[in-house]
């Protein structure tokens, strides 16, 4: 019997890349300690601190790799790295800029999106930790040399010197800018650490007290907590403050104090620890200003401008108000597909210049808010010119072709929503939001259009995304259900079969009919999921009430449902699982679908009709829909729902229209298919119907409330005809 190794159930694959990751981090490292070396005193062997830097890249990698991604545990690296003494203050800033390029630029990170939006939060929980833990070392070097400083207090008769001579070991040598003052802040004595931090030397401090060095707006409050310490109402003292430098200039620095005491336990001294942050906060700037800052374009990125609305709302003058302009760069797809992402980038770039410039003179944000995508947002005054002066002035910036790859000159045209002067007590990510649906609405004209936020047709937006997002709630419980509509010969009355449609019994809007519940489901991709589950429950219930004798059951098929490569099997499964006969099934194909006669809609109709299922025609409305009819097996027509029966007074105009749509459901039973209408609400408009030569229909008339399958196959009785 023979045991393998846990090792080798690793697949070679994975073996190879843990093998590439390791490699790759240990020549990291290499790099790193060669940039350390080059910078100063290194506190490790090389050997151990090329260990603790593999280490500690492999673990920024994981953090980064980590699905979900959170920043935190970097926090914990950078604490580890003040902690071994890998990296000190001085090569802090290098280490960072090291790391960050060798991060972005790892094979590792080639399949992560946005790899900078972990990279950069990565780096700043690093640098955060790093700050904290260093923090708790000076505290804990302060704590040490208090410790000494009271054992020199109590041991000065008896071992004096050797006291004075390791407080004074201590005190010199400490990285740390350390002073000794009196009670009320006198300096007694300072190390070279803390006179290189303000660029003085250390006699330059006698007769000086702390606060003399410290900015004057940071001063008072300072002397405050100094005081709380001498009044024992804390125990230690931290502060972060500005110290002033000899010519006049500042540096951030975090200073924590503790007392000395005498042998008698009074306060005797005042020891300050001062560590030196402008370089940490320089960098915290700059790893700030890139998370809010697009790097192609410099640009505010959509957070730092949903920050900039809400401050701009609350200063907003109820007379003038601001302006959010939602711009959409309409070419951008086609460069990026056309011409690749260097052209596109360079597009971008060169568009958001344009904007700048166009804005110039405004008090206005540009912001680079998506892919393509442009805010503009402008705090208005009395003079700021109108909606339709500042689209034409940004349109007119763009007009003009940029010749980006030395050979095409590319266009910029643009779609823009407007959201002008917006209620001050609005959310900023809603005031987003409804531009961005204006500009949706906008594209919705044509391309290069502008629109204004239209308030009524906003809120039956939101009210349509809101049921969308909705729905498959409401499908799993049963609200979105299948009901079946009569097919009704219009020469007799007589039941010819049952259309499968969907159904939304909504608890607070009522019933939604089966095209709104397809327009919604459409939204969210979850049409073919429904139109799937739709069409296996109607021939389940068909063929289970009925069996062989079932009429014939007809479904209506969306855009996207007739193009599924899946349709076919699906299709095919169905019918073997439920046991309906295909002959017994019909399936409604879009025009839009067919058009051209070629596709994959094409194909799957032809297949189905191989297999027997019948097919109709959807949105019936014009002769040259007639060839589809003579091109493809289709065997009914849906007549289009824009040609209604006139019904007006005008008796010449009505008759020409009912001789053309004659003309045109003649021309539909030449090719072989019959006619179906559907909508049809009153008597009148069968009886129009029926003298218009259509020879189906259904609709309110015959089911004046979408019915359930059992009272609208009740009507079918023993008729198996097919229309």
């Amino acid at each position: 019997m023979s045991v393998s190794l846990p090792n080798d159930s690793i697949p070679t694959e994975e073996k190879a890349s843990r093998g590439s990751d390791h490699r790759e981090s240990a020549l990291l490292a290499h790099k790193w300690m060669h940039l350390l070396s080059r910078r100063g005193y290194l506190h490790l062997a090389r050997g151990e601190l090329e260990r603790e830097l593999v280490d500690t890249i492999e673990r920024l990698f994981q953090i980064v790799l980590a699905d979900p991604f959170d920043a935190e545990p970097a926090a914990g690296v950078g604490a580890r790295l003040a902690e071994s003494q890998c990296v000190d203050t001085d090569n802090l800033s290098r280490s960072v800029e090291f790391l960050g390029k060798a991060l972005l630029h790892s094979p590792r990170l080639r399949g992560t999106d946005q790899p900078a939006d972990r990279v950069l939060p990565a780096l700043g929980a690093l640098m955060s930790g790093y700050s904290d833990r260093q923090r708790h070392l000076n505290q804990q070097r302060q704590e040490e040399l208090n410790q000494a400083l009271l054992k020199v207090a109590w041991e000065a008769r008896r071992k004096q010197q050797l006291c004075e001579s390791t407080l004074d070991e201590s005190f010199a040598n400490s990285a740390c800018g350390l002073a000794l003052t009196e009670l009320d802040g006198r300096f007694l004595r300072v190390n070279e650490a803390l006179a290189w931090t303000l660029n003085r030397t250390t006699t330059e401090f006698a007769g000086r007290t702390l606060f003399e060095v410290v900015h004057p707006d940071d001063a008072a409050e300072l002397r405050d907590a100094y005081q709380e310490l001498l009044d024992g109402r804390i125990p230690r003292l931290w502060r972060e403050c500005r110290l002033v430098l000899e010519e006049n200039e500042t540096v951030r620095a975090s200073l924590t104090a503790s007392l000395v005491f005498d042998v008698d336990g009074e306060p005797r001294y005042l020891v300050t620890a001062v560590q030196d942050d402008s370089e940490i906060a320089l960098l915290q700037n700059q790893l700030s200003h890139q998370s809010l800052h697009d790097p192609l374009t410099g640009l505010p990125n959509r957070q730092y401008l949903s920050t900039h609305i809400e401050r701009c709302l609350r200063r907003a003058k109820a007379e003038t108000g601001v302006t959010l302009f939602h711009i959409g760069l309409d070419s951008f797809p086609a460069v990026a597909n056309g011409l690749g992402s260097t052209v596109a980038d360079r597009l971008v770039a060169s568009v958001a210049e344009r904007l700048s410039a166009a804005m110039a003179g405004e008090n206005a944000m540009v912001a680079l808010i998506g892919c393509g995508e442009f805010g503009i947002l402008v705090e208005n005054s009395p003079v700021t010119p109108d909606v339709a002066t500042m689209v034409e002035r940004i349109k007119e910036q763009l007009g003009e072709p940029q010749y980006l790859d030395g050979s095409n000159g590319l266009a910029a045209p643009v779609s823009i929503g407007v959201v002008h002067r917006p209620s001050r007590e609005i959310a900023p990510t809603e005031l987003m939001r409804a531009a961005d649906r204006t500009l949706r609405r906008a594209r919705r004209g044509g391309r290069g259009q502008w629109q204004l936020l239209d308030e009524q047709q906003d809120a039956r937006d939101r009210q349509s995304f809101s049921l969308a997002a909705s729905m498959p709630g409401a499908w799993e419980t049963g609200e979105v259900d299948l009901v079946f509509q009569p097919l009704v010969n219009l020469a007799d009355g007589t039941t010819l079969g049952v259309q499968a449609s969907l159904n939304w019994a909504h608890p607070g809007l009522g019933t939604l009919p089966h095209d709104r519940c397809v327009e919604l489901a459409e939204q969210t991709g979850l049409m073919l999921p429904m139109g799937q589950w739709l069409l296996r429950r109607a021939c389940q219930e068909v063929a289970t009430r009925y069996g062989e004798r079932a009429p014939l059951l007809s479904a209506r098929l969306t855009r996207h449902q007739a193009t599924d490569p899946d349709l076919v099997a699906g299709i095919r499964g169905t019918l073997e699982a439920t046991g309906l006969s295909a002959a017994g099934l019909r399936l409604g194909f879009p025009t839009i679908a067919l058009a051209g006669g070629r596709g994959d809609a094409v194909e799957n109709l032809k297949v189905l009709a191989e297999l027997g299922v019948g097919a109709a025609l959807l949105g019936f409305g014009s002769l040259a829909d007639l060839s589809l009819l003579r091109e493809l097996p289709l065997s009914a027509v849906t007549v289009a729902a824009s040609l209604v029966p006139p019904e007006s007074k005008q008796a010449a105009a009505d008759e020409a229209a009912e001789q053309a749509l004659t003309a045109l459901l003649d021309a539909a039973h030449q090719a072989g298919a019959s006619v179906l209408v559907d909508g049809v609400r009153t008597t009148r408009q069968a009886q129009c119907w029926r003298r218009l030569h259509a020879d189906v229909a259904l609709g309110p008339l015959y089911s004046e409330v979408p019915d359930t399958y059992r009272s609208a196959t009740a009507q079918v009785a023993e008729t198996t005809a097919v229309c």
